[in-house]
């Protein structure tokens, strides 16, 4: 399962997206969220990729969490970009299986 390319593109009304801690999905694509009023995001444990651009300039977005049954391996180039209040809250258990590219 994915959220599709674009799925949330300049949504201004969307602030949170609650995505239960047992979904399937497994990637959020390329410009998903992109522009978005998004503010706090929690990663899914089954999801794998995070694609180029999927959360660029979301101006709103603070708090990116990944927690310690993530699956998540990759964060792809400019994935964040533009996004300059966000803090990525990784595990300790995850910081070193995590590339984070900006």
């Amino acid at each position: 399962m994915q959220i599709c390319w674009r799925s949330f593109y300049y949504c201004k009304k969307l602030s949170f997206i609650d995505i239960p801690i047992d979904s399937k999905l497994q990637t959020i694509e390329e410009d998903a969220f992109c522009y978005s009023a998004i503010n706090s995001f929690i990663v899914p444990p089954s999801v794998k990729k995070l694609c180029e651009n999927a959360f660029n300039f979301c101006n709103n977005l603070q708090i990116i969490e990944i927690n310690d049954n993530s699956q998540l391996s990759n964060i792809n180039t400019n994935t964040f970009a533009g996004c300059t209040r966000a803090l990525i809250m990784v595990s300790p258990n995850l910081k070193d299986n995590i590339n984070i590219y900006f």
